[in-house]
């Protein structure tokens, strides 16, 4: 009896000691710019409320613009304790090229279906799960570990990405600057299609032709792989804020 208690003590104190040891966090969205209007509800029932600069977004919000607006997301790992949905942090967070950030364009909503990070040993494990619903999206993803998993699902599909520079539509498009992203999507003709988009081509996927970027739509710096110029932060002071491939400009 008493080496029965003595073994149910030991398993309890390795219980104990694996929680102790855990490093899986609750990532937020932090919101470092904010051109134009927008707005969020905390969750897919709340009310919608105006977004502003500095707001830290949990998983379950749901983001908005208005027509000639943008909004600039930094996606990062939170060890805070548990508190409410949005917290506030100072807007002269900096930020740098291993980051992952994530501009919503005009007439865009983007849910934030799931959040997550986990070191394990060297490596950390991320699970970002996205619901583009409508508009555009440009995101600059640093390398992931093998485990790890970025997708963003679309009204017609899921795209996974992995250390990449891309820009996502909702409505069927998706051009990819660095890097690569992997697609799984319905066409026009319901067709069922998988693909991998590779460095400097644009994917339609209503017709699932795969096309060169236009050079008009590449800025040099882009041309050249410098990815600097693309959805990168160095200060909330206005110095190289970002560069979009697009539309370019800040």
């Amino acid at each position: 009896m008493k080496q029965s208690f003595s073994a149910v003590k030991w398993f309890m104190l390795v219980l104990v000691c694996v929680g102790i040891s855990s490093n899986a966090l609750a990532d937020t969205a932090k919101v470092i710019r904010i051109k134009g209007a927008a707005r969020y509800s905390a969750t897919a029932n709340d009310q919608w409320v105006t977004l502003r600069e500095g707001d830290i977004l949990k998983a379950g919000a749901v983001i908005q613009t208005a027509s000639e607006s943008i909004v600039d997301l930094l996606v990062s790992a939170d060890s805070v304790a548990p508190s409410p949905v949005v917290r506030r942090f100072s807007p002269s967070t900096t930020t740098d090229a291993a980051q992952n950030t994530i501009r919503l364009r005009e007439n865009t909503v983007l849910a934030l279906d799931k959040l997550s990070s986990e070191q394990t040993g060297a490596d950390v494990v991320t699970d970002y799960q996205l619901d583009l619903r409508a508009g555009h999206i440009l995101g600059n993803v640093k390398k992931l570990s093998a485990a790890s998993r970025y997708e963003v699902k679309l009204p017609n599909g899921v795209a996974g990405v992995r250390g990449t520079l891309f820009d996502l539509g909702a409505s069927g498009s998706l051009t990819v600057y660095f890097g690569s992203v992997t697609i799984t999507y319905y066409d026009a003709n319901n067709l069922r299609h998988t693909t991998t988009v590779n460095a400097g081509n644009v994917l339609d996927l209503k017709t699932s032709n795969q096309t060169p970027i236009p050079a008009g739509n590449r800025p040099d710096s882009v041309q050249a792989g410098n990815s600097i110029a693309a959805v990168l932060y160095t200060r909330e002071d206005g110095t190289q804020v970002t560069i979009s491939p697009v539309m370019g400009k800040n």
